[in-house]
């Protein structure tokens, strides 16, 4: 099985607008701490930052206070990222792939059949720049 990708590797246009609307209150970093400790779950946000000290202690006073001016006392969904996350996995497919992995051996490591293999390199391809040759014969290059 493969681990998670880090947070910090999501590409920003591939997060929900929820957040984007948390970055531009908190900032990266804080919000990707936030999504790592509660991703998938509700969260209250307090109306004072003394409401809520384990907030506090995750993101810093200030970041709580930011969030309780611009939200006072609602409830957030915290998305869990699926989107960045898939894109990240599909890149690291295909990069292998470029590399030089068989697809049976990423279809083993990634946990999907080949086929699967082959549509998440045929996905990416077309978002790609990278020439076919590359995808379908590493070698390639070296003639």
């Amino acid at each position: 099985m493969i681990d998670r990708p880090a947070l910090s590797d999501l590409p920003l246009e591939h997060l929900p607008d929820s957040v984007h609307e948390l970055i531009s209150i908190i900032d990266v970093p804080l919000t990707l701490m936030l999504i790592e400790a509660r991703a998938g779950r509700e969260l209250s946000i307090p109306t004072a930052p003394h409401l809520s000290p384990w907030l506090v202690e995750l993101i810093g006073y200030d970041a709580v206070e930011k969030l309780s001016h611009h939200y006072s006392g609602e409830k957030i969904d915290v998305p869990r990222c699926v989107a960045a996350m898939r894109a990240v996995r599909d890149h690291a497919i295909y990069s292998e792939k470029c590399a030089g992995a068989s697809t049976c051996s990423l279809a083993f490591k990634y946990d999907f059949t080949t086929r699967g293999i082959r549509k998440v390199l045929a996905r990416v391809k077309k978002n790609d720049d990278t020439p076919d040759a590359e995808v379908n014969n590493p070698q390639a290059s070296l003639f």
